[in-house]
């Protein structure tokens, strides 16, 4: 979009947004402050331009799915001597939904790749499902997809519970924050 970015200067802001670069990093509940950096925006038709093409360019450069997933590899490369069971826990696969699951399907790959026993909790997408994860080298644990988000959350903390009860994970993975990030925290 281009767009610059005015954020709280805390977790997930911090590693998008580059101070003064490709927007405003605000300290939180500087209220003061985040006014007054909208303020230089909305007067600055050129600078808004800059910040967002500078935005813009620092994403597609930095946060590929090539780079997340090369970062994952390494992490898990310096484990590799012990193979470990990993559940990854997504609300969108398989791949022909793009988004979040284009990355839990390359994520998976590669970690079985590097030999790790993978697996994949997901909910039912379509009758389709069945036959894209018979051709998976990795175990793909399909779950009711319930509409109502309240019901999701608990039905999911549930599922998670008694997967990692019957079949002991050694790590979790939420790919998404909403439900799976939540459930993955739960147990």
């Amino acid at each position: 979009m281009k767009k610059p970015v005015v954020a709280a200067n805390i977790a997930g802001p911090t590693e998008l947004v580059a101070d003064g670069k490709t927007g405003y990093l605000i300290p939180l509940g500087k209220f003061e402050d985040a006014a007054s950096a909208v303020a230089k925006l909305v007067i600055s038709p050129a600078l808004r331009k800059e910040m967002g093409m500078n935005g813009y360019h620092r994403v597609i450069k930095e946060f590929t799915i090539d780079n997340y997933i090369q970062g994952v590899e390494k992490i898990f490369k310096e484990i590799q001597g012990q193979q470990m069971k990993i559940l990854i826990a997504t609300p969108d696969f398989p791949l022909w939904d793009g988004g979040i699951s284009t990355v839990s399907f390359e994520v998976a790959l590669r970690l079985h790749r590097i030999g790790h026993d993978i697996s994949v909790v997901t909910p039912r997408q379509n009758p389709s499902d069945i036959n894209f994860d018979s051709t998976l080298p990795f175990k793909i644990f399909r779950i009711k997809n319930i509409k109502d988000r309240y019901l999701k959350t608990y039905y999911h903390i549930m599922k998670m519970n008694q997967l990692i009860k019957k079949y002991k994970f050694d790590l979790i993975m939420a790919q998404s924050w909403y439900p799976s990030g939540i459930e993955a925290v739960n147990v």
